[in-house]
Formats: C-alpha cells, sequence, structure tokens
C-alpha cells in the first residue's frame, strides 16, 4: 500500500487488516519497500537557503524520521510477525524539487 497521503509507512494497518483473516500474528508475512535512501546527506542542503527548499528538505527528514520510526514500532508491538524483506535503495532515487510536479522527466 502507499501510505503517503496520511503516513510515510503504515505498517500497523497492514497487520491489523491481516488480522481481520488469520488470528495469530505468526502466521503473517510483511515485506516493506522503502523509497527513501539508508542515509540522510547532509550535502543536499541548498547553499542558497531558499525558504521554499528548506521547507521541503524539513519535510524530507520528518519522513524520513517518520518512516524509521512507524517501522520499529511496528516490529516492536507485532514482535511475531514474520518480517520477512525490508528494502531500501543504496542511493537517493531521482525527484521532482517541488511536490506534484508530475512532467514526464
Amino acid at each position: 500500500m502507499d501510505g503517503g497521503i496520511i503516513r510515510s509507512i503504515d505498517v500497523g494497518g497492514a497487520i491489523e487488516k491481516c488480522l481481520e483473516i488469520v488470528d495469530d500474528p505468526s502466521q503473517i508475512t510483511i515485506d516493506v519497500i522503502l523509497i527513501t535512501n539508508k542515509h540522510l546527506k547532509y550535502h543536499d542542503i541548498p547553499l542558497d537557503m531558499h525558504p521554499i527548499k528548506v521547507s521541503l528538505i524539513a519535510a524530507n527528514v520528518r519522513s524520513y524520521l517518520k518512516s524509521r520510526r512507524n517501522l520499529v514500532e511496528g516490529k516492536d508491538y507485532y514482535p511475531t510477525v514474520n518480517w520477512r524483506h525490508i528494502i531500501q535503495p543504496a542511493k537517493k532515487l531521482p525527484n521532482a524539487n517541488y511536490p506534484f510536479n508530475f512532467n514526464a522527466k
């Protein structure tokens, strides 16, 4: 599922939905695909520090930290779930400079 509108990652919601079908959390297998790279890079901070760019960086940092926190909390809250794969890119994926820029490039 893509939880980008409400939260960056919602493993709890996925697990709760699965628990409508099975009774035992150990019967649930979770695969997570993250779109953020493994490390925040400080060299991504623009030199001109334009307010829009700063707010986008702040949003990226919040999203990065929130996705990690939600994943850790999910693993803590559901320790018997089979956390099979957590896939994450090794480097930053290309993205638009401003949100909702859907051009093909």
